[in-house]
């Protein structure tokens, strides 16, 4: 594995420690708190995320099939993305997300950190397996930055989790979630 991908890998980890940590201490109450009805709970985000491990093995094994190089304007566009994801900004699901990645129930923690911690760890084997020449292919596809490679995707996915740990920090935030 090259160092790129390892540090990739590392960061990956690093921002699920993180926003795992955020959620020490919480009670059951406290974690499927909703600011609103139709806002996410922080189960609901770790279960989002999980969803997002298992999705992108699947995809990625599909799309490597197709041996396509990334296109080279997906790239900027990657690092849009990478670069919002890295903010406290809102942003809204984008249209095209498939259905799968989104929370389905609110499940015990325990569980739900035992699901990410499989898919993550099958994401790993996919990507560690990756020869140099199948790193450059476009296998991970997200509707605003398009197809892009294995870099890109750990990129997305790290990122994407630390967005996610800025929610986890709103809900805490919030004056009814001390009570719940």
């Amino acid at each position: 594995m090259n160092a790129d991908v390892a540090r990739c890998l590392a960061r990956m980890e690093t921002e699920t420690s993180a926003i795992l940590d955020k959620l020490s201490g919480w009670r059951a109450a406290q974690l499927r708190f909703r600011i609103k009805p139709e806002h996410w709970s922080a189960l609901m985000v770790i279960d989002h995320l999980a969803r997002v491990d298992a999705c992108a093995i699947e995809q990625m094994q599909e799309t490597l099939r197709l041996r396509r190089p990334m296109p080279m304007l997906n790239r900027p566009r990657c690092a849009f993305l990478v670069a919002i994801m890295e903010t406290r900004l809102r942003v809204k699901v984008p249209r095209g997300i498939p259905a799968g990645v989104l929370p389905q129930h609110e499940k015990d923690l325990g569980v739900l950190i035992k699901e990410w911690r499989a898919a993550r760890a099958a994401l790993r084997d996919f990507i560690e397996r990756l020869t140099p020449g199948e790193l450059a292919y476009g296998i991970f596809r997200h509707p605003v930055s398009g197809v892009v490679d294995a870099r890109g995707a750990m990129r997305f996915i790290a990122a994407h989790i630390r967005h996610h740990g800025f929610q986890i920090d709103r809900i805490k935030a919030h004056r009814g979630w001390a009570n719940a």
